[in-house]
């Protein structure tokens, strides 16, 4: 049997363990019907994926395995039950789909103001500032996975805004690790973690790409650009939005208290990291 041959039976093996496991444990999770509750699963893919990756580390001589094989036979195992489970297009779908159908420049509009607005109220969302700022077993998952996690990909904003729009109907598709496509209307999140003196103290932005969009006056609406957690020993402590005033034509830090009730604390000439993280420091110094 070669490489190839054990890399695809190893890897429908994990992807069986997996589903096994998201079977066992689906009634368990404790965050269903709020946007963490695909995290619960995404949590199980990763440790099931973990040790079926140890077993095999473990057995590299038994199967004639090399590091590579382990690591492929882990992300194609993954990403099938992933595929499954939130992609709303299969492969075979994408590769058919390389044209996208006509869309009318008002159907466009809509489509993109849509995503904007749901931007702007998950900051606000009083249930995404429970799940961060107050005492609870959700905010007990979300600081565990803050201090474990380092990539954008499970970034705990960055999980939870995709989480938020599957939760709102919004079916979009990933065509890369930051870059999304909802309908016609293209955009891209990005995540940056800034620390603040050591790795357990620090602040993490998710910001869009979102550019004015008028409203049905002609009036260019209120844009939701950054979302920002302060972040204490792995612990969320402040919660802060960046929103761009239409009129004024500048960016306001607005601190978020819990039920979604926010604060003005001052006006920045732009939403560029260094910006928002000096404004957030001078704040809370």
């Amino acid at each position: 049997m070669n490489s190839e041959q054990k890399i695809k039976i190893l890897s429908e093996k994990l992807e069986d363990e997996i589903i096994n496991s998201l079977r066992e444990k689906a009634d368990d999770n404790p965050m269903k019907g709020t946007p963490l509750e695909s995290m619960f699963y995404l949590e199980i893919m990763n440790n099931t994926t973990k040790e079926f990756k140890n077993f095999l580390n473990g057995s590299k001589v038994k199967f004639d395995l090399t590091n590579e094989d382990i690591e492929k036979i882990g992300s194609k195992g993954y990403t099938a039950v992933y595929s499954k489970l939130f992609d709303e297009n299969s492969e075979e779908d994408i590769e058919q789909d390389d044209e996208y159908p006509s869309t009318s420049q008002e159907e466009l509009e809509e489509d993109e103001k849509k995503i904007k607005l749901l931007f702007y109220q998950f900051c606000f969302d009083e249930e995404v500032t429970e799940l961060f700022i107050e005492d609870s077993q959700n905010n007990r998952v979300i600081r565990q996975r803050m201090a474990e996690t380092t990539t954008i990909s499970e970034s705990i904003t960055y999980s939870l805004f995709k989480s938020y729009l599957k939760k709102s109907n919004i079916e979009f598709t990933e065509t890369d690790i930051t870059k999304f496509r909802y309908k016609n209307f293209e955009f891209r999140l990005m995540v940056d973690r800034v620390v603040i003196g050591d790795d357990s103290n620090y602040l993490e932005i998710l910001t869009n790409d979102f550019s004015d969009i008028p409203n049905e006056d002609d009036l260019p609406l209120a844009l939701a650009n950054n979302f920002v957690v302060y972040v204490e020993n792995f612990k969320p402590k402040f919660l802060y939005a960046v929103i761009k005033d239409p009129f004024l034509g500048k960016y306001a830090l607005r601190k978020i208290a819990t039920k979604g009730i926010s604060s003005n604390v001052t006006f920045m000439r732009n939403n560029e990291r260094d910006t928002i993280v000096d404004a957030v420091l001078e704040y809370n110094n």
